[in-house]
């Protein structure tokens, strides 16, 4: 019988034994409305993409083995002589769950799973670290993102372009084709984008003249053009050559590309790359030959510091019942806000915290106190600052006179500036200062051997399952 045709070992078995049963076919019934041919079972669908992934396939060659893997049949329950699918059905089921909120199916189902079945536990230990993910997407020159951006919305504004003048109808014409811009010179590029900058000028005053019921208003590649616009040009309407090019244009909400507006550029310890982070946790064995799994995959935006997945792994990892009672991470999330608000949630978020940055730790230094209600900081003689400035971090920075330094006994140890004492101070809780003392014991050092599995499994899933690279565009 052609159920006893695979092996436990293999990986169809497990689809077959462990998965397609747990799928219903009811929970995907929001993704589709009355009407229209009959769709392919959105369990096959889900199925397809699960072997997509493990097995890192195109579309095209997914759709090959569902027609002709036998294998394939039989874990998805098929007909042997069914006739498969088109490639781009599995981009419209994609679409389809992205826009239901379904992107995660796959993976909360196998969690829900290992739950039941006793693999996860809740208050078992975890881990956690993150990775990049280099977006879908061609790296773009400044220019080149003008460029784009404008070549994507002329392509959107074809049809409305009738209502432009004769001149304004070349514009969009010019602008919608590819242009090449190799080897011009740097002040041909900068006279450029200046055309550029004045071209979507001139789009978004015509498109907001435009009906409300002109669809334009409201398309994405409007909306690109305007922020892409906001975020490279200033413009008071001063410059009879129209907007000028910001000289420097960065930030975490920039646009770097119209083909993928949430791709951001990103540099953490030398990697410098374009796209995503990716959020990874997983259990700790508890004995030696114990096997890890995965409890919690995060897509986060690539500027987007680690401190800020604490919410959202709590949160995920409370609704599935896989809430841990201690979490391994490292620097990037032990902060002070993180380890309180995990110890209210019942975890205890272990790891190293950042040191006393060195110029704060310096012997010249210390002593110093500050009072953030009374806006001062006060020396170890006494004397208060004559300037004081608190910043959004926490920091707070101040300046000593020049008179009240040279009058100073204790100047030798203190070392001022010509012009008086400046010093930073960063406010610290005791928390962060025990925190400090215990890393210094062979105790937490050893303990902290237990967070270094993750980096295995972040290779593993780069490595073998192709995490590095995204296969579509979009965060989700």
């Amino acid at each position: 019988m052609l159920s006893d045709f695979l092996r436990s070992e293999d990986l169809c078995f497990t689809i077959q034994h462990e998965i397609a049963p747990r799928i219903n076919i009811t929970d995907f019934e929001v993704m589709y409305s009355e009407g229209g041919r009959p769709p392919v079972s959105p369990k096959v669908m889900i199925l397809i993409l699960i072997l997509q992934y493990l097995e890192r396939l195109s579309d095209r060659a997914a759709a090959h083995n569902l027609r002709y893997r036998l294998d394939w049949k039989i874990a998805l329950g098929l007909e042997l002589d069914f006739k498969g699918i088109h490639p781009t059905s599995l981009v419209y089921f994609r679409d389809r769950l992205l826009a239901s909120d379904k992107a995660g199916y796959a993976f909360d189902l196998v969690i829900e799973h290992l739950v039941a079945v006793g693999l996860i536990k809740k208050g078992a230990k975890q881990r956690i670290d993150s990775t990049h993910i280099i977006g879908n997407v061609r790296e773009l020159s400044r220019l080149e993102l003008l460029h784009e951006t404008l070549r994507l919305f002329s392509l959107s504004a074809k049809d409305a372009g009738k209502t432009l003048g004769p001149g304004l109808l070349d514009t969009l014409k010019y602008y919608s084709e590819d242009i090449s811009i190799r080897g011009i010179s740097e002040q041909q590029r900068t006279k450029y984008a200046r055309e550029a900058g004045l071209a979507m000028k001139v789009f978004i005053d015509w498109v907001t003249r435009l009906p409300q019921s002109s669809k334009l208003k409201t398309d994405a590649s409007f909306e690109t053009l305007t922020q892409v616009f906001a975020q490279n040009f200033q413009d008071d309407g001063s410059d009879p050559e129209g907007p000028n090019l910001i000289k420097i244009a960065t930030g975490k909400d920039h646009i770097c590309s119209p083909h993928e507006v949430d791709a951001r550029y990103a540099n953490k310890v030398g990697s410098v790359w374009l796209g995503y982070k990716a959020q990874v946790a997983e259990t700790i064995p508890a004995a030696e030959g114990d096997v890890s799994f995965l409890t919690f995959i995060d897509v986060q935006e690539a500027t987007q510091h680690d401190s800020t997945a604490a919410a959202e792994y709590v949160a995920y990892q409370g609704e599935k019942q896989t809430m841990p009672s201690e979490v391994y991470a490292d620097t990037h999330y032990n902060s002070s806000a993180n380890i309180e608000f995990l110890a209210a949630e019942g975890i205890q978020l272990k790891g190293p915290v950042t040191p006393v940055p060195v110029k704060e730790a310096h012997e010249k230094n210390q002593g110093f106190e500050l009072d953030v209600k009374q806006r001062k900081i006060i020396c170890p003689e006494g004397k208060e600052t004559s300037r004081f400035t608190l910043w959004r971090d926490g920091r707070a920075s101040g300046t000593f006179s020049k008179e009240a330094c040279q009058s100073c006994s204790n100047s030798a140890a203190c070392q001022p500036e010509k012009g008086g004492k400046r010093i930073v101070i960063r406010p610290e809780s005791d928390l962060l200062k025990q925190r400090r003392a215990l890393m210094a014991t062979e105790e937490f050092k050893l303990d902290m051997h237990k967070r270094n599995g993750i980096e295995g499994t972040l290779s593993g899933l780069v490595r073998g399952n192709g995490m590095r690279r995204s296969r579509y565009r979009g965060k989700s």
